[in-house]
């Protein structure tokens, strides 16, 4: 079940332009997509429950019931955070599209990117991109990340949308608005 804060898109090709579409109507900028907050939740209560199981066991052998309480209320207090709607989502911009994750903001211009595709991380789609060749910064890293993954960069999620068809939405975007 998607959340009712997530729109249901659909890219059809109208005159090689693409519409966004969705339960409401047309999309107009700026369009935000929010991620799952079912997931997080799931993964802030079992943190929660391994911190309870790990001071249970404390009392026992401290030494691993206290680094499980302490390792995994890092987690909680993360997951916790990442809970708040306005901790990690996607805005798509005339400019770019920015992502953002525990409130931190990357900003990516679409005169940047060269192309959005799907790509397959340690068994999870994602979207993945390419940056346009006049963009020179972090040379390294993103040889690397090509070597890993055949993208240059990647968004952390695919925020309730399928990998292909956020790939597609982007692209258009970048056809769309990039010089």
């Amino acid at each position: 079940h998607t959340p009712r804060w997530v729109c249901i898109l659909r890219v059809f090709a109208v005159e090689n332009t693409l519409e966004l579409t969705s339960m409401r109507g047309t999309q107009s900028l700026p369009v935000v997509y929010r991620s799952s907050a079912w997931r997080r939740l799931l993964m802030f209560l079992l943190c929660v429950a391994f911190v309870a199981g790990g001071l249970s066991t404390a009392e026992a052998r401290p030494l691993v019931g206290y680094g499980c309480a302490a390792f995994f209320g890092l987690g909680a207090i993360v997951t916790g955070i990442a809970l708040h709607p306005r901790s990690t989502y996607l805005q798509l911009t005339e400019d770019g599209f920015a992502f953002y994750s525990l409130f931190r903001r990357t900003f990516v211009p679409w005169a940047e990117v060269r192309e959005f595709f799907p790509v397959q991380i340690r068994g999870h789609a994602m979207v993945g991109f390419k940056y346009s060749e006049h963009v020179n910064r972090q040379a390294a890293a993103r040889r690397f990340s090509v070597a890993l993954s055949g993208a240059e960069g990647a968004l952390p999620e695919t925020y309730g949308v399928g990998a292909s068809e956020l790939s597609a939405v982007l692209n258009a975007r970048r056809t769309q608005h990039a010089p």
